[in-house]
């Protein structure tokens, strides 16, 4: 993966010869006065306006421009006008090169070269030199552009004005940054030069593009420090445009990739984070958001986080494939960047499926590495079909010769070798496939086989737990027998106490109703006092296991619940009085009528206003109050009654309002 890295960092080197400011050179003449002169001139003048015209419209209107060099064309031939011939075909070959068009592109700028070497010097042949030298850059390789790229220098450093002369400048520097060995001196030489063509003051884009190609000089002879110092500089200059302000921010990160460390990696990521930041204000900023992924994805890989790693390629290759998909040659400042991004995305693609296939590797998904790639070498195969395609249009269109026919032919071999070995490729590839599909069912089986055991296990553990709740089901039934025993119990014993306490109330009462001595009279009184209390308590508890039994049952009648309330409060006065504590009764209606069971009623009263004496001290307020004015709620069958004290001097914690939560009647 390393040296895959390293081959990136030196193909977006080749590359970027893109943004080169290489002017696609349009006269900026008003089309509709030129229109107007048609009618009017004759002859030459006549196949001059028709070239001034073609060349003013071609960026609005191709097919207008392609016919008015045409009508030049026809027009010189007949006048026998040689400059107007070739500028004819020059602007016919601007044209097609508009409509993305190579091969009458390159045939029809030949012809204007061949014409303009054999009249008077003029800058429109250093131009045409120049357009086919980059056609031959891009699709013959660097070797081939020096012959008619020194014609061009040659020309235009003669009679050019500043802007041939910049452009021109420009395209030596990057010329001698990609040649091997590199030669700094000489990049610096032309680029200084190129900025003496300029104004520096307003034309900042243009000095920026210099010192980016100074420091992409420098990252080549690994003197990382001045490569940084230089794309740094042009990056601090005022009003670029965006397209070379991201090319700055991706050049600044892959030098840190360079240095190798984790901070510089770090470095480099903070930077092509701003470089995502950059709006897509033009197709070039767009296009640069492919590589930029490409870079992140080959930094997770490095560090070993390989899913991130895939999700920053699939991005990478989303935008390449929405890129290619939209990309119109006439939209680019000059349209050879164009033609040059959609050439360079198409080799990317391969390298970002290469580098899931790799991920997926690392992540042990052969099935997902198999296809990624499948596809890498498809999409190489793409390219190097198009690539030699190109090749063979232009050697074409400057075939003149049997020395070029036999290039085609052993070109169209090579195709043809290739096609072959893609052939045997894909058999490789389809055995391999095979080979991975058995081991996937091997690792299939050995799955099924780990996972019947568990559902075996799963299955012991559900019988363990069955038997477990089994066992607890046996423990409840147990309790419950114990709870009906201990009920039992209680009622018998309750009868066992209320039948001898019986025979000691009656003779008490009788004695009490006999005696007249106060003295032994008040000791009985005492006396029976206690035994009711033992009475009540023995009820109580035979109470509580007709409950626990389910066998409580009410015994319902209609009583005015105010007046039995009112009733009963009044019988603790005297209570109140001797503890001092003021008893108040409030009802918001005179009279309720409801069913109610009065025993267990008169209960409930006695517990609730005992333990408002118990919880007020003494001065306190006991005071028994009905819930909402008394109301009997109907609608949900229940009625609900509140006794509470007040504690105004003895505050212990106790509750200070006491609610009856169980339904006691029925309207």
């Amino acid at each position: 993966m390393k040296v895959k890295s390293v081959f990136i960092c030196l193909f977006l080197l080749l590359a970027s010869i893109a943004h080169a400011q290489v002017k696609f050179h349009v006269k900026k003449l008003n089309a509709d006065s030129l229109a107007a002169l048609l009618p009017v001139k004759t002859g030459t003048e006549k196949a001059d306006v028709l070239n001034l015209l073609s060349n003013v419209i071609c960026r609005n209107d191709i097919d207008s421009s392609i016919n008015l060099a045409n009508q030049a064309i026809v027009l010189s031939e007949k006048l026998d006008y040689q400059k107007g011939l070739a500028d004819g075909y020059h602007n016919l070959g601007n044209g097609y090169f508009l409509h993305d068009n190579l091969q009458p592109t390159i045939a029809n700028y030949l012809k204007a070269c061949r014409i303009y070497e054999d009249i008077e010097p003029c800058v429109e042949y250093g131009r045409c030199c120049l357009q086919i030298a980059l056609l031959n850059y891009f699709t013959r390789g660097p070797e081939e552009s020096p012959p008619y790229l020194n014609k061009a220098v040659k020309t235009i450093y003669s009679i050019g004005g500043k802007e041939d002369k910049y452009s021109i400048s420009f395209v030596m520097s990057h010329t001698h940054k990609v040649i091997y060995p590199p030669k700094p001196d000489s990049i610096i030489y032309y680029g200084l030069k190129g900025i003496s063509y300029i104004d520096t003051v307003v034309d900042h884009n243009e000095v920026a593009f210099v010192y980016s190609d100074f420091g992409e000089g420098y990252l080549l002879l690994s003197d990382l420090t001045k490569a940084l110092f230089w794309f740094t500089k042009a990056l601090k200059l005022h009003l670029i445009t965006d397209d070379l302000k991201i090319t700055l921010l991706t050049n600044i990160a892959r030098t840190h990739l360079v240095f190798n460390t984790e901070k510089h990696t770090s470095e480099a990521i903070f930077y092509l984070q701003k470089a995502m930041e950059v709006p897509d204000t033009c197709v070039g900023v767009f296009g640069q958001k492919a590589v930029i992924y490409q870079m992140l994805g080959s930094i997770s890989y490095n560090k070993g986080h390989y899913k991130e790693a895939i999700n920053f390629y699939r991005q990478g290759i989303q935008i390449a494939e929405e890129r290619l998909s939209s990309l119109i040659i006439n939209e680019y400042a000059d349209p050879i960047h164009g033609y040059n991004y959609r050439y360079h995305i198409k080799y990317n693609r391969p390298l970002m499926y290469m580098g899931i296939y790799e991920s997926f590797l690392k992540l042990g998904r052969h099935d997902k590495a198999l296809e990624y790639y499948i596809l890498s070498k498809q999409k190489a195969d793409e390219v190097f079909l198009e690539q030699n395609q190109n090749l063979i249009t232009m050697l074409e269109a400057v075939s003149i010769d049997e020395k070029n026919k036999s290039q085609l032919e052993l070109l169209a071999s090579e195709n043809e070798m290739h096609k072959l070995r893609v052939s045997q490729s894909r058999t490789y590839l389809i055995v391999m496939g095979g080979f991975i599909l058995v081991i996937i069912l091997i690792a299939y089986l050995l799955v099924r086989q780990r996972r019947v055991r568990a559902e075996h296990n799963i299955i012991l553990r559900e019988q363990k737990l069955m038997h477990e709740l089994e066992l607890k089901n046996v423990e409840s039934e147990k309790l419950k027998e114990l709870d009906q025993l201990k009920s039992q119990f209680f009622a018998n014993i309750s009868h066992e106490f209320r039948t001898p306490l019986t025979l000691i109330m009656r003779p008490l009462e009788k004695l009490l109703s006999n005696i007249d001595d106060d003295r032994h009279k008040k000791d009985l009184v005492v006396a029976k006092k206690y035994a009711g209390k033992l009475q009540i308590l023995i009820n109580n508890l035979l109470t509580i296991s007709k409950i626990e039994s389910g066998k409580m049952q009410l015994h319902a009648s209609e009583t005015d619940v105010v007046k039995l309330c009112r009733n009963y409060t009044n019988a603790f006065e005297s209570l109140a009085k001797q503890k001092n504590i003021a008893l108040t009764f409030n009802s918001f209606s005179n009279e309720i009528k409801a069913y109610i069971d009065t025993e267990k009623f008169e209960q409930i009263l006695n517990n609730l206003l005992s333990n408002a004496f118990k919880f007020t001290g003494e001065g306190g307020t006991a005071s028994p109050k009905r819930s909402e004015g008394g109301k009997v709620k109907v609608e949900v069958g229940s009625l609900q009654y509140t006794v509470g004290s007040s504690l105004s001097d003895d505050n212990r914690g106790t509750p200070s309002d006491f609610r009856l939560p169980a339904p006691l009647a029925r309207a």
